[in-house]
């Protein structure tokens, strides 16, 4: 499954919650479909995500990609 299917399906399955903002982030949880919890900050600032998953690629996780498309930014 690629990360735009599983970040698709983290959304429909309402897996994604915005815990706060703040002036210069936010700060959102992820429940994976692997039962794992997983940060993603977004840094407004400098407009970048950041997710504490074990991603080695050096593309956007499927965590990122989902908080990307439920703030209508893909």
């Amino acid at each position: 499954m690629t990360a735009v299917k599983k970040a698709k399906e983290l959304i429909t399955e309402d897996r994604v919650f915005l815990l706060t903002k703040t002036e210069k982030f936010e700060y959102y949880i992820v429940n994976s479909l692997s039962k794992k919890v997983y940060s993603v900050i977004f840094n407004k600032t400098d407009n970048t995500y950041n997710c504490n998953c074990k991603n080695l690629k050096e593309i956007q996780c499927s965590h990122i990609k989902a908080v990307c498309i439920l703030k209508n930014t893909i």
